[in-house]
């Protein structure tokens, strides 16, 4: 099982980093925000993808809430 896992993981380190090369060198030539990750106050982007920390939140307070208090395991 180790070694599937690991596999897997190679797989998707892969992936990953092939798409954000692929994007980097695709979007340098076109544009001039060529940023794989770029930080800011109220969020991150990673690629073209916001990621707002205030819905991050929300998000977090709407599991606490919706989730039971009481977890009966079988």
């Amino acid at each position: 099982m180790k070694r599937v896992s690991a596999i897997l993981f190679a797989a998707m380190l892969s992936l990953l980093v092939g798409t954000s090369v692929a994007y980097y060198n695709t979007s340098s030539l076109g544009y001039d925000d060529a940023n794989i990750i770029t930080l800011r106050e109220d969020g991150i982007q990673v690629l073209y993808f916001d990621i707002n920390y205030e819905t991050v939140d929300k998000i977090i307070e709407y599991i606490k809430n919706v989730k039971p208090n009481r977890f009966i395991t079988i």
